[in-house]
Protein backbone atom coordinates (compact mmCIF):
# COMPACT_ATOMS: atom_id res chain seq x y z
CA UNK A 1 0.00 0.00 0.00
CA UNK A 2 1.25 3.59 -0.53
CA UNK A 3 2.07 5.81 2.06
CA UNK A 4 -0.07 8.38 0.58
CA UNK A 5 -2.10 6.39 0.64
CA UNK A 6 -6.27 7.38 2.59
CA UNK A 7 -5.80 4.15 4.80
CA UNK A 8 -2.18 4.65 5.59
CA UNK A 9 -2.93 8.47 7.05
CA UNK A 10 -2.88 9.08 10.73
CA UNK A 11 -5.44 9.09 12.79
CA UNK A 12 -5.89 12.47 13.67
CA UNK A 13 -8.48 11.64 15.87
CA UNK A 14 -6.73 8.96 18.04
CA UNK A 15 -5.84 10.61 20.85
CA UNK A 16 -9.01 12.22 21.19
CA UNK A 17 -10.34 8.03 21.55
CA UNK A 18 -7.60 7.15 23.40
CA UNK A 19 -9.03 9.90 26.27
CA UNK A 20 -12.45 9.24 25.92
CA UNK A 21 -11.61 5.30 26.08
CA UNK A 22 -9.53 6.51 29.35
CA UNK A 23 -12.43 8.62 30.56
CA UNK A 24 -15.35 6.07 30.13
CA UNK A 25 -13.59 2.96 32.12
CA UNK A 26 -12.18 5.64 34.84
CA UNK A 27 -15.89 6.50 35.61
CA UNK A 28 -18.36 3.69 34.72
CA UNK A 29 -15.77 0.67 35.46
CA UNK A 30 -14.77 -0.86 38.63
CA UNK A 31 -10.93 -0.57 38.94
CA UNK A 32 -8.53 -3.02 41.37
CA UNK A 33 -5.62 -0.73 43.08
CA UNK A 34 -2.50 -1.30 44.76
CA UNK A 35 -2.36 1.08 47.90
CA UNK A 36 0.82 -0.23 48.86
CA UNK A 37 3.23 -3.25 48.84
CA UNK A 38 5.56 -4.98 51.48
CA UNK A 39 8.07 -7.37 51.01
CA UNK A 40 11.42 -8.35 52.41
CA UNK A 41 13.81 -7.58 54.88
CA UNK A 42 13.35 -3.76 55.91
CA UNK A 43 15.91 -3.66 58.54
CA UNK A 44 19.46 -1.92 58.74
CA UNK A 45 21.89 -3.93 56.73
CA UNK A 46 21.41 -6.08 53.73
CA UNK A 47 20.16 -9.47 53.57
CA UNK A 48 20.31 -10.86 50.19
CA UNK A 49 17.38 -13.38 50.97
CA UNK A 50 14.01 -14.37 49.08
CA UNK A 51 11.16 -13.12 51.14
CA UNK A 52 8.88 -15.84 52.41
CA UNK A 53 5.69 -13.09 52.81
CA UNK A 54 4.38 -10.31 50.93
CA UNK A 55 1.35 -8.13 51.60
CA UNK A 56 -0.34 -5.84 49.54
CA UNK A 57 -2.90 -3.62 50.39
CA UNK A 58 -6.06 -2.90 47.51
CA UNK A 59 -8.72 -1.04 46.94
CA UNK A 60 -11.33 -2.00 44.64
CA UNK A 61 -13.57 1.11 43.33
CA UNK A 62 -17.02 0.07 42.83
CA UNK A 63 -19.84 1.05 39.94
CA UNK A 64 -23.23 1.05 40.49
CA UNK A 65 -24.96 -2.54 40.90
CA UNK A 66 -21.83 -3.84 42.73
CA UNK A 67 -21.93 -5.31 46.25
CA UNK A 68 -19.06 -4.88 48.29
CA UNK A 69 -18.86 -8.67 49.53
CA UNK A 70 -19.79 -10.07 46.45
CA UNK A 71 -16.83 -8.11 44.24
CA UNK A 72 -14.97 -9.96 47.61
CA UNK A 73 -15.79 -13.41 46.68
CA UNK A 74 -15.05 -13.12 43.36
CA UNK A 75 -11.95 -11.81 44.14
CA UNK A 76 -11.45 -14.97 46.20
CA UNK A 77 -12.56 -17.22 43.33
CA UNK A 78 -10.25 -15.58 40.56
CA UNK A 79 -7.55 -15.79 42.90
CA UNK A 80 -7.99 -19.54 43.93
CA UNK A 81 -8.99 -20.41 40.11
CA UNK A 82 -5.09 -19.29 39.36
CA UNK A 83 -3.72 -21.10 42.00
CA UNK A 84 -3.22 -18.16 44.42
CA UNK A 85 -5.33 -20.19 47.19
CA UNK A 86 -2.82 -19.54 50.33
CA UNK A 87 -3.62 -15.58 49.73
CA UNK A 88 -5.19 -14.04 52.68
CA UNK A 89 -7.86 -11.71 52.01
CA UNK A 90 -9.74 -9.06 54.61
CA UNK A 91 -12.08 -7.01 54.18
CA UNK A 92 -11.72 -4.08 55.88
CA UNK A 93 -14.30 -1.40 54.47
CA UNK A 94 -17.32 -1.31 51.54
CA UNK A 95 -19.39 1.17 50.77
CA UNK A 96 -21.91 0.79 47.76
CA UNK A 97 -21.65 2.67 44.90
CA UNK A 98 -23.86 5.73 43.74
CA UNK A 99 -24.86 7.72 40.90
CA UNK A 100 -27.05 10.77 40.60
CA UNK A 101 -29.44 11.22 38.00
CA UNK A 102 -27.35 13.87 36.01
CA UNK A 103 -30.38 15.08 34.29
CA UNK A 104 -32.40 15.70 37.44
CA UNK A 105 -33.76 19.36 38.46
CA UNK A 106 -31.18 19.65 41.40
CA UNK A 107 -28.75 18.28 40.12
CA UNK A 108 -28.80 20.83 36.73
CA UNK A 109 -29.70 23.69 39.56
CA UNK A 110 -26.29 23.24 40.92
CA UNK A 111 -24.62 23.20 37.55
CA UNK A 112 -25.82 26.41 36.44
CA UNK A 113 -25.79 28.11 40.13
CA UNK A 114 -21.53 27.04 39.74
CA UNK A 115 -21.50 28.22 36.60
CA UNK A 116 -22.49 32.03 37.22
CA UNK A 117 -19.72 31.25 40.27
CA UNK A 118 -16.81 30.24 37.84
CA UNK A 119 -17.27 31.99 34.53
CA UNK A 120 -13.96 30.32 33.65
CA UNK A 121 -16.38 26.96 33.16
CA UNK A 122 -16.99 24.13 35.50
CA UNK A 123 -16.60 20.56 35.45
CA UNK A 124 -18.88 18.22 35.62
CA UNK A 125 -17.77 14.66 36.10
CA UNK A 126 -20.48 11.70 37.08
CA UNK A 127 -18.48 9.89 39.97
CA UNK A 128 -15.72 10.71 42.06
CA UNK A 129 -12.96 8.60 42.64
CA UNK A 130 -13.95 8.92 46.69
CA UNK A 131 -15.49 7.06 48.76
CA UNK A 132 -18.51 8.20 50.87
CA UNK A 133 -22.07 6.97 52.42
CA UNK A 134 -23.92 8.38 49.31
CA UNK A 135 -25.55 5.58 48.44
CA UNK A 136 -27.38 4.43 52.14
CA UNK A 137 -28.30 8.58 52.18
CA UNK A 138 -30.04 7.94 48.84
CA UNK A 139 -31.39 4.64 50.37
CA UNK A 140 -32.89 6.97 53.13
CA UNK A 141 -34.07 9.96 51.30
CA UNK A 142 -34.44 9.17 47.71
CA UNK A 143 -33.35 12.34 46.21
CA UNK A 144 -30.40 12.59 43.96
CA UNK A 145 -27.26 14.31 45.36
CA UNK A 146 -24.22 16.10 44.06
CA UNK A 147 -21.20 16.95 45.67
CA UNK A 148 -19.19 19.90 44.61
CA UNK A 149 -15.51 20.84 45.64
CA UNK A 150 -13.44 23.82 46.20
CA UNK A 151 -10.69 24.72 44.98
CA UNK A 152 -8.68 24.87 41.43
CA UNK A 153 -7.09 23.46 39.14
CA UNK A 154 -3.68 23.29 41.09
CA UNK A 155 -5.53 22.92 44.12
CA UNK A 156 -3.51 19.22 43.93
CA UNK A 157 -6.74 17.38 45.87
CA UNK A 158 -4.82 14.82 48.58
CA UNK A 159 -1.66 15.74 47.76
CA UNK A 160 1.51 16.75 50.10
CA UNK A 161 0.92 20.54 48.82
CA UNK A 162 -2.66 20.61 48.64
CA UNK A 163 -3.64 24.02 48.57
CA UNK A 164 -7.11 26.37 48.86
CA UNK A 165 -6.98 29.68 47.64
CA UNK A 166 -8.93 32.14 49.70
CA UNK A 167 -10.64 33.67 47.38
CA UNK A 168 -11.82 30.05 46.28
CA UNK A 169 -12.97 29.38 49.90
CA UNK A 170 -15.00 32.56 49.51
CA UNK A 171 -16.55 32.05 45.97
CA UNK A 172 -16.96 28.38 47.69
CA UNK A 173 -19.04 30.12 50.51
CA UNK A 174 -21.00 32.36 48.30
CA UNK A 175 -21.95 29.44 45.72
CA UNK A 176 -23.36 27.36 48.87
CA UNK A 177 -25.31 30.38 50.30
CA UNK A 178 -26.68 30.74 46.97
CA UNK A 179 -27.78 27.22 46.68
CA UNK A 180 -29.75 27.48 50.01
CA UNK A 181 -31.26 30.33 48.79
CA UNK A 182 -32.16 28.23 45.45
CA UNK A 183 -34.66 26.22 48.00
CA UNK A 184 -36.28 28.90 49.57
Amino acid sequence: MKSDSPACAPDLFSPLRQCFHFLKRFFFEPALNIEGIQSGYQGQGVKTILPAEASAKLEVRLVPGLEPHDVLEKIRKQLDKNGFDKVELYYTLGEMSYRSDMSAPAILNVIELAKKFYPQGVSVLPTTAGTGPMHTVFDALEVPMVAFGLGNANSRDHGGDENVRIADYYTHIELVEELIRSYE
